[in-house]
């Protein structure tokens, strides 16, 4: 690591070390100084650490809370030691640019602008809260493939955490270093990139998140071959409900009394999905009269119930993005989870009795798994997947404008496991031990259009008696 100063960069430090190093868990928890980074080995403490003190004196610039401190002049050598006679040519450097994400006590993510620097942290709301405090800090280093590092990125997540009782802050903090391939650079955002972690080798572990990604033709391929943007959450649903229970984006209509949604779903405020964890979302719109008539002829999903119709999931936990196959639904094409790229929504229509028919409530993905190979070592992986929207009826409780009602949504995700050796056995049904009659035999005391393989009925056993007894009366035995 290095400091670059009026066009003469010199080595420099990093939390106190003369070459990159991370900070680790010490015996009792806290952050301790001296992880130190190999070339093009990914680096992730295995539990995090934690920093903090009196709020007065750990919430403050240039401490282990300030993010700032870490990178705000942080360079990174391309190459290794030993291979360059002179580090002060600025080429030698790499300059980290940094994005920064603010997590807010209700747990929403907030992106921040960086042209002023990276936030310090501060105390506020009368010391009930530490702004700005780090508590991850994602390094990213990109490589070219001839020994060279060609890119550094970080992505930085500050909190406002509260102190305790006692006025002593604990900041959890965690510290990832990870070498990306150049293969893969322009994939996604810094934050979109920022964790490349798998989630099993090379079959999913359950509980871990189901890879996800966005298909998309590589910009820098000649032959326009695809590959898979990953997500940096997986597949996640988005976190729908408000603390009240309203829906957490266009929770209702305009004042003028018009759906008039134009918002989106925000994709750094959602619940990851987990591998075999099945997970229902949802929450209530609440609509006038006028509002559910424009919200229905408006023939558009809510933006809660929506989702990229190029989402990929990862059939395996360690999926490669560079290729397609690995990925669900497979191959090139133009393939969607979903039945079509129609609009599922289109169908809505508003009568004046107050009924929006065929509106669209609910989004659902079914995920279907299997263990392949060795008994003993199974692998899960994803056969495939579809996601499933359901329509429903809704009717206007209020003869008016002047009252509002309240509509469910939901999103939702299910498991199903395909058994061992990919069938389901059936067992056909035991064969009558009564004969097989015409469906007319005893008509009129029995009609139906009931199938002519149906076996005798009740009513055939307490009918047969008389019938065989008419046929004696009929034709007597001879004397």
């Amino acid at each position: 690591v290095g400091e670059c100063v009026l066009g003469e960069c010199v080595p420099g430090v990093f939390f106190d070390q003369d070459y990159l190093a991370m900070p680790y868990p010490g015996p009792g928890g806290e952050c301790k100084t001296g992880s130190f980074i190999r070339y093009f080995q990914n680096h992730a403490s295995s539990e995090p650490c934690s920093s903090g003190g009196p709020i007065e004196t750990a919430c403050a610039a240039g401490t282990m809370l300030d993010a700032g401190r870490l990178l705000g002049k942080l360079f990174i050598a391309k190459q290794p030691p030993g291979q360059v006679e002179t580090w002060a040519e600025p080429a030698r450097w790499l300059r980290v640019s940094v994005s920064v994400t603010v997590e807010v006590a209700s747990g929403q993510l907030f992106a921040v602008p960086t042209a002023d620097g990276i936030p310090s942290p501060q105390i506020i709301q009368g010391g009930a809260l530490c702004a700005n405090a780090l508590k991850d800090l994602q390094l990213n280093l990109v490589r070219d493939g001839n020994g060279i590092l060609a890119e550094a990125s970080a992505v930085v997540t500050l909190r406002h955490t509260p102190p305790d009782a006692d006025g002593q802050l604990h900041v959890p903090q965690t510290f990832r270093v990870s070498f990306l391939d150049a293969k893969t650079k322009g994939l996604g955002t810094p934050l979109e990139q920022a964790t490349l972690s798998k989630s099993g080798a090379p079959g999913y572990r359950n509980g871990l998140p189901v890879l996800a990604g966005i298909r998309q033709i590589n910009a820098t391929s000649l032959d326009g071959a695809e590959v898979i943007r990953k997500l940096l959450a997986g597949l996640a649903l988005p976190r729908m409900a408000a603390a009240d229970g309203s829906c957490s984006v266009c929770p209702s209509g305009t004042a003028a009394g018009e759906w008039g949604c134009t918002s989106e779903a925000d994709a750094r405020d959602q619940v990851p999905v987990l591998f075999n964890v099945d997970m229902r979302l949802g929450c209530s719109l609440k609509l006038t009269r006028k509002q559910l008539k424009s919200f229905c002829n408006a023939q558009s999903l809510h933006p809660l119930l929506r989702y990229d119709v190029d989402l990929r999931l990862g059939i395996w936990g360690d999926s490669e993005p560079a290729s397609p196959f690995d990925w669900v639904p497979k191959g090139s094409g133009d393939q969607q989870l979903a039945s079509s790229r129609d609009n599922p929504a289109s169908a809505q229509s508003f009568d004046e009795r107050g009924n929006c028919t065929n509106v669209v409530d609910s989004i659902h993905f079914q995920v279907l798994t299997a263990d392949v190979g060795n008994v003993a070592n199974a692998q899960q992986k994803i056969l495939g997947a579809r996601v499933l929207f359901r329509r429903t009826h809704w009717t206007t409780v209020s003869p008016d404008d002047t009252s509002e009602d309240y509509y469910p949504i939901s999103a939702s995700v299910t498991f199903h496991r395909m058994p061992d050796g990919g069938s389901v056995e059936v067992m056909p049904p035991p064969p009558s031990v009564l004969p097989i009659l015409d469906d007319d035999l005893f008509y009129p005391f029995s009609t139906g259009a009931a199938p002519s393989s149906r076996p005798l009925a009740p009513l055939t056993l307490t009918l047969l008696p008389l019938l065989l007894s008419a046929a004696l009366v009929r034709f007597p035995s001879p004397s």
